[in-house]
């Protein structure tokens, strides 16, 4: 259900707006949980975190199991900045909830991925494998915190990049700071004849750049030659 609501979402979802993300949420230290608490009350753990979840949705909101220990919300929030809020707000209030589990009371900490959802290029494998980066970038920092990927934004980022680097490759060809190197290639079995290997070098302030930095960049600009 959720899978199918997403496909759905991602073909139809506005590249402009980006009015719909989806929030992967899972529990830090899982595991350690588990070994601690048992199964069932690990089972018990997730489903009070989905009911958790569940108090904030809104109405056109969806929310489902992603996997083992992986709830998720497809969220109509909008901005990036309601959705940030909507992430934190879930955040907080798990880090201030004392879980009640039987006998025993647990505090719990969640790190949340998030994909905000464009149309540009976008279907439910690609949200969901965002979501996922995301949520292990969270995870990787240190869990109780929110990481945001907008594909928008990177695509403006690498595009300023790429930008950056066609101007970078002008200014090289004009200051005449491309350089050839050669070194001997030996041969191991004593072919005749001398062989050296050309490489091209740009030169900068921080050194010297090899060419899988700018040369993309020059292939993308027209700026090789034919």
């Amino acid at each position: 259900h959720c899978i199918a609501a997403l496909e759905r979402i991602s073909t139809n979802s506005n590249a402009e707006r980006g009015d719909h993300a989806l929030l992967l949420i899972e529990s830090d230290n899982f595991k350690q949980l588990t070994d601690t608490l048992g199964l069932d009350a690990a089972d018990l753990l997730l489903s009070e975190l989905a009911q958790l979840i569940q108090r904030h949705l809104g109405a056109d909101d969806i929310a489902g199991r992603f996997g083992n220990q992986t709830l998720g919300m497809i969220s109509s929030a909008g901005s990036l900045d309601k959705v940030n809020e909507l992430s934190e707000t879930l955040r907080k209030g798990c880090e201030e909830r004392i879980f009640e589990l039987g006998a025993k009371s647990v505090s719990l900490t969640i790190s949340v991925g998030v994909s905000l959802i464009t149309s540009k290029g976008t279907n439910a494998t690609n949200v969901l494998a965002r979501a996922n980066e995301a949520l292990r970038i969270a995870q990787t920092e240190g869990g109780n915190r929110v990481h945001v990927i907008d594909p928008a934004a990177q695509e403006k980022a690498d595009a300023a990049e790429s930008l950056q680097w066609r101007d970078r490759i002008k200014s090289a060809l004009s200051n005449n700071d491309f350089q050839l190197h050669y070194q001997s290639v030996v041969s191991l079995q004593d072919a005749p004849g001398e062989y050296r290997e050309m490489l091209l070098r740009m030169r900068s302030a921080e050194g010297e750049i090899k060419p899988a930095e700018f040369m993309p960049a020059a292939q993308r600009h027209g700026l090789l030659p034919t």
